[in-house]
């Protein structure tokens, strides 16, 4: 992959953060000057879906009714057998998310759900904002507090073209990066957080050259003081961002609109109850017309589907004397700084993969070993204080895919979990696609490659 094959999102205005991003952005125009106009490899098409070919989740949007004192009262029902799919919203979906929002945030908010969403994480919350937003009633249940795991221990790279992904995760990641700026605004917007991008670079190592590889001059410009001439690296426009920052702005966004957060209390099972669902809690019992799995490794929808990834990691912090203003990444490796905000000037480093369970402990070897290796490609780290290590628990599938959309045995129960080592760059697309399966809408993708039918038993040979 080449510079190229990424469009850039365009940096969010980060306030009063400028001191230490103008020097960034000064480093960054010296770089460009100094090694040229970037050369140009041909990019491959984007690949489209077809729309998809199951029949679509619909939600009837009626007016006030008897049962319900908003006028957006909405109920569900199945799509007309044979309706043909399309890519536009229907009218009354069109109508919905066009209605201004009230002058108060803050709406009445009634006893029972349209959609009841398990997992308070980036991907759980991302879809409460998306609904809610299109107007839908919703509450967010999580067994403990908000981004509590997987989300918060991420190191926030939008890798969309990072080349070790699955080639089938690239349309969706595509999908993804085009919402970015809008999920960004609208959280700020909500929040009155602003979530900037802390680098907008990354040097990729491939294990074979291509025409995009630098040359040593180039990256001599790039990174002064580096041992990588072993390695074959590309640059990639390529965003990251501080997913603690994004957890606090995301949590507070929620807060602040009629999405009814119910944290700490465990789901216990869910059960089909006429048209819709009953969601058990170990307190109540909660219908609603759809249920969303985002529970991430801890998802028991479909045994054996989604399984837990162990990954530690540190941040250390970095020499004054060799600031890092883009991410490296390796195979085995990523070096991510932050740039701006309570945690500049350090560096994450991650991260291992393992087959430990649930386990979330440290270890020092492994911690050793992930800094060594770090030292070895950045010689400059090597007296670098350690500030931190913690450990999260990844969603991981056997195709390197997530799940995204029904269960198999019931429409109305749907999934978005699985996403292993991207949820913070899927998010956007698997709140919009999500949102679009609930309203009825024909998804922006063909969604066959992460339907979780293909992990039904029967669906195993």
């Amino acid at each position: 992959m080449c510079s190229s094959d990424v469009k850039s999102l365009g940096r969010i205005d980060n306030g009063n953060e400028e001191g230490s991003q103008e020097r960034n952005k000064e480093a960054r125009q010296e770089s460009h000057q100094k090694v040229g106009n970037q050369r140009q490899t041909k990019t491959g098409k984007r690949r489209e879906g077809d729309a998809t070919k199951r029949p679509p989740l619909c939600l009837n949007l009626a007016d006030t009714s008897s049962s319900r004192s908003s006028p957006h009262a909405i109920t569900a029902r199945a799509a007309p057998s044979g309706s043909s799919p399309s890519l536009s919203l229907t009218a009354a979906s069109l109508d919905l998310v066009s209605r201004p929002r009230p002058a108060s945030s803050k709406l009445a908010f009634m006893p029972h759900p349209d959609v009841c969403i398990a997992g308070a994480g980036v991907i759980g919350l991302s879809l409460a904002l998306e609904l809610n937003r299109r107007g839908a009633r919703v509450t967010l249940i999580d067994r403990g507090p908000a981004i509590s795991e997987a989300s918060g221990a991420a190191a926030g790279m939008l890798a969309a073209n990072d080349p070790h992904n699955p080639t089938l995760l690239q349309p969706l990641s595509d999908l993804s990066l085009s919402l970015y700026p809008a999920f960004l605004a609208q959280i700020a917007n909500l929040s009155d957080v602003r979530v900037p991008f802390q680098t907008d670079l990354t040097l990729q190592a491939n294990e074979i050259a291509s025409v995009a590889s630098l040359s040593r001059a180039e990256l001599d410009v790039f990174l002064p003081a580096h041992n990588l001439t072993s390695h074959y690296l590309t640059l990639l426009d390529e965003h990251s961002i501080d997913p603690r920052q994004l957890a606090s702005a995301l949590t507070t966004a929620a807060e602040n609109t009629s999405i009814k957060l119910r944290l700490h209390t465990p789901v216990v099972s869910t059960q089909s109850s006429g048209d819709g669902l009953t969601v058990v809690t170990a307190a109540d019992r909660i219908p609603c017309a759809f249920y969303v799995d985002c529970t991430g490794a801890w998802t028991t929808a479909l045994p054996g589907a989604v399984v837990p990834r162990k990954g530690q990691m540190l941040s250390v912090a970095l020499p004054q004397a060799a600031p890092l203003w883009l991410v490296l990444r390796t195979q085995e490796l990523y070096i991510v700084p932050r740039t701006t905000g309570p945690n500049a000037g350090r560096a994450i480093i991650g991260a291992t993969v393992e087959d430990a369970g649930f386990d979330k402990s440290t270890s020092a070897p492994e911690i050793a070993h992930l800094r060594d290796e770090a030292v070895r490609l950045l010689p400059a780290l090597a007296h670098a204080a350690v500030l931190d290590q913690w450990a999260g628990i990844r969603p991981a599938t056997a195709d390197g895919l997530p799940l995204l959309g029904p269960h198999p045995d019931n429409p109305r129960h749907l999934l978005a979990t699985g996403h292993f080592r991207n949820g913070i760059l899927l998010a956007p697309a698997t709140a919009h696609l999500l949102a679009q399966l609930v309203f009825g809408d024909a998804p922006s993708l063909d969604l066959d490659h992460f339907a979780p039918a293909r992990f039904a038993v029967e669906a195993i040979p």
